[in-house]
């Protein structure tokens, strides 16, 4: 039977709740189950400022500080204002691979980020972390939010938020239940009567109506969060804080989920980067500040997949051998410059991903109005009568990249020229 800690563990930690291609070097080999870390770039970021190098387009305003170059074999957009970008590739060109001209099929932030992380629209659809988490067992927290979107349907009980702050730590180990305020704060030992009686009621309820509907799989979801908090309760030394307050940089409260990673616990990880101070990324004004936004997120790339080279994977290896790191943003900006000198929504746009189970290089392009061609899924060649890439796309390449069947998210073939 549960107890009032098991109790308050299901409702704290949320366990219930309801260019032509210039394809490379494959990464190493994966060592130990692959891992995904996803950084969502929160906004709308503009692919012309570092990802695609589209000068000398009439119908696209490039930044006019910029240049093209090609670093650590890949073809970027560089700038002297911008050097972590060109550190970056420096460094980890050979373990990166851009995906230019996916298109998201809409402009409103909320549909994009849905679509981007399901390719659907409704409310109908797990996301990718949730799909690649939950279609795994043995972790104790399988997929771990820190910030950003997270959409579940059948894999809920997989998906875990540890709170901006941290306060998933509290919620295990007690002691911010025990400073609650009324009306959130713990029943007294008194109440545990009441408690039991009420969900032997339910799940007497369940019980009963067993294989029909929604009780059915709220039934699933108990039996599985409680195999989950089994999970969390037998991990020892777990550190879930965050160690940092107010704005910070996302290299530092990324820190918890790096963990979980490191030791296991986690297959996947999912983090928020709104850009410099958290303003976002969506500059209807002031093209420039992606210059600024871009700069700082490479910084703190530069320190993530640092710090997964360093760290040490389930397998032996380095962590970054086993784990893709997925970045991406809701959208694109439009290819001309608007009269309050910014760029609106777009919908093709760009995705950096970094680390395992890679082929590095550029994959997809865009033309000359900035709309995505069609390439060759196999070979990433482009031409007229291939594939127009979608978010489909990539969730069926990273499912595919994670030997799970890459129809399971939306039918969509995988992208097999991104794949070592």
């Amino acid at each position: 039977m549960l107890s009032r800690r098991a109790f308050h563990g299901l409702l704290g930690t949320g366990l219930l709740g309801a260019l032509a291609p210039r394809l490379l070097r494959a990464a190493p080999a994966t060592a130990g189950e692959h891992k995904f870390l996803f950084i969502f770039v929160s906004g709308g970021w503009d692919p012309t400022w570092v990802f695609a190098p589209l000068f000398g387009r009439s119908g696209i305003d490039m930044d006019p500080t910029a240049t093209m170059a090609t670093v650590g074999g890949i073809p970027i957009v560089d700038a002297g204002s911008r050097p972590s970008v060109r550190r970056y590739f420096e460094t980890y060109g050979n373990r990166s691979a851009i995906l230019n001209g996916m298109e998201v099929r809409a402009v409103a932030h909320e549909r994009c980020r849905r679509l981007l992380f399901t390719g659907k629209s409704q409310d109908i659809a797990d996301d990718w972390p949730a799909i690649l988490a939950g279609e795994s067992s043995g972790y104790a927290l399988p997929c771990v939010v820190l910030s950003g979107p997270s959409y579940t349907t059948q894999y809920t009980s997989s998906v875990v938020r540890v709170g901006e702050s941290g306060q998933l730590s509290g919620l295990l180990d007690g002691s911010s239940l025990g400073s609650a305020e009324p009306p959130h704060q713990v029943p007294s030992s008194g109440t545990d009567a009441k408690i039991q009686a009420f969900l032997n009621q339910r799940i007497d309820q369940f019980a009963t109506e067993a294989g029909r509907g929604q009780p059915q799989r709220y039934a699933m979801e108990l039996q599985s969060s409680m195999e989950q908090i089994a999970l969390v309760r037998a991990s020892t030394g777990l550190d879930l804080s965050v160690g940092v307050s107010g704005i910070a940089p996302v290299s530092e409260r990324i820190r918890p989920a790096l963990n979980c990673l490191e030791r296991g616990e986690a297959r996947c990880a999912v983090i928020e980067h709104a850009g410099q101070f958290d303003v976002g990324w969506d500059t209807h004004s002031n093209i420039s500040m992606q210059g600024v936004h871009f700069e700082l997120l490479f910084q703190d790339l530069l320190a993530i997949v640092g710090e997964l080279e360093r760290r040490r994977g389930v397998g032996g290896g380095s962590l970054l051998e086993e784990t893709t790191v997925v970045v991406c943003s809701e959208m694109g900006r439009t290819p001309r410059i608007n009269s309050n000198g910014g760029k609106d929504h777009w919908t093709y746009t760009s995705a950096l991903l970094i680390g395992a189970g890679l082929r590095s290089g550029v994959v997809g392009g865009y033309d000359d109005s900035l709309l995505g061609q069609p390439m060759d899924l196999d070979s990433g060649e482009l031409f007229g009568g291939g594939t127009l890439i979608s978010s489909e796309n990539l969730g069926a390449t990273l499912l595919a990249m994670a030997e799970l069947d890459p129809a399971m998210g939306t039918g969509a073939p995988p992208i097999r020229a991104l794949l070592a």
